[in-house]
């Protein structure tokens, strides 16, 4: 996550996405997978085993693991604490690697704070523009189309100028696409859903270039 933030040749631009917090995900997959925990297992059972067998021989008992009380009315409270001493011992040490390999999961309503950066949230308004049209084009495949209808049903093909190749049909549509939307908001601006709230301008250019 540091090196997210502190990162020099990252860029300031929104399509980055932001340095998000991020927790632990662990999945029963995972576990099942993880081959620690049985090390971990053997490595803290000789000292669990230990506790337990001075335990029951302390009180005459032939507790397994999970029958051992949390507390005893009497005898030596010691041997007690060690026993249960021992298996938070193993089991944090457990969870400590479940943890440590499971997968990641983002928390995405929560990224890091970047101080010295104002970052600008909602709420927001979305402008729309009138239903405009688009100049509809015609090209080889379509004039070919055209001629093949004309045929079958026993008319003369109409006559018509050189087609367009596909680029400069497509070419052509976002000029016109470009054309009647800057005409559209000549003519009528953007309106909000509220009557009488519309922003008209009184100069619109075209920009350079595309996309």
């Amino acid at each position: 996550r540091l090196a997210e933030l502190s990162r020099s040749n990252r860029k300031p631009a929104v399509r980055e996405g932001f340095v998000l917090h991020r927790v632990p995900h662990v999945t029963l997959k995972s576990i099942a997978n993880n081959a620690e925990i049985d090390a971990i297992w053997e490595q803290h059972q000789p000292a669990v085993l230990a506790a337990l067998a001075a335990l029951n021989d302390a009180h005459d008992q032939a507790w397994q693991e999970w029958e051992v009380p949390r507390e005893l009315p009497d005898g030596d409270p010691a041997l007690l604490a060690a026993f249960w001493q021992a298996r938070r011992a193993r089991q944090a040490e457990i969870d400590a690697s479940i943890a440590r390999n499971a997968d990641t999961e983002y928390l995405v309503d929560k990224p890091y704070e970047a101080k010295g950066r104002v970052r600008v949230c909602g709420p927001f308004t979305v402008e729309s523009l009138s239903p405009h049209r688009v100049l509809s084009t015609e090209t080889e495949e379509d004039a070919a189309l055209v001629a093949q209808l004309a045929e079958a049903e026993g008319r003369k093909p109409p006559q018509r100028t050189r087609s367009l190749t596909r680029a400069e049909a497509d070419a052509r549509a976002q000029t016109d696409f470009v054309r009647v939307v800057l005409e559209n908001l000549r003519a009528s601006g953007v309106q909000n859903t509220k009557k009488g709230e519309r922003l008209d301008f009184t100069e619109l250019k075209p920009w350079p270039g595309s996309g």
